[in-house]
């Protein structure tokens, strides 16, 4: 694997890679990992730098995903970055990511970035946990058992008159 500086390196990718997102009317956007805005640009891609965070959301909805470069394993991407799954408060995960970045040495609008990504991201979690149904799906639930039912009785009805015939 040859080593390219950065500025190689982006403009290989400026142009074109496979994460990247060109639409008619507005800027390129890239759904890279380790691109905490998901703008095209060399200060947020995450192919580059050498010290990356990504903050995701689990699975289940029900915590974080903090993923980063370590250091060493260079040349075995399988081993070269870590993904941790935090399921605790929300001051927990932020105090882990600010101790993680800092650890890194990433850039401090990098550490602000992930901890902005980290709270959008759990607002959302709660969203979802604490929602409730809507009425109209209620209702019309009701409806769909009351015809259901309508429709058994009737049916046990014209059973039970062909059967005293």
């Amino acid at each position: 694997m040859v080593q390219v500086t950065p500025d190689v390196a982006w403009s290989i990718l400026r142009k074109n890679h496979a994460f990247l997102m060109k639409r008619d009317h507005c800027k390129p956007f890239s759904k890279e990992r380790y691109n905490l805005k998901n703008i095209h640009s060399k200060k947020y891609n995450g192919f580059i730098p050498k010290s990356v965070i990504d903050v995701a959301s689990t699975k289940g909805n029900r915590g974080i995903v903090i993923s980063h470069r370590k250091k060493g394993h260079q040349f075995r991407p399988a081993l070269n970055y870590c993904r941790e799954s935090i399921r605790t408060s929300d001051r927990h995960i932020f105090r882990h990511i600010r101790i993680l970045t800092r650890g890194l040495k990433c850039r401090q609008d990098l550490e602000m970035t992930a901890l902005a990504r980290a709270s959008t991201l759990l607002r959302a979690q709660q969203r979802i946990a604490n929602r409730k149904p809507m009425l109209y799906k209620l209702k019309a639930k009701k409806v769909k058992k009351a015809k259901k039912e309508k429709k058994a009785s009737k049916k046990a009805a014209a059973a039970v008159a062909a059967a005293t015939k």
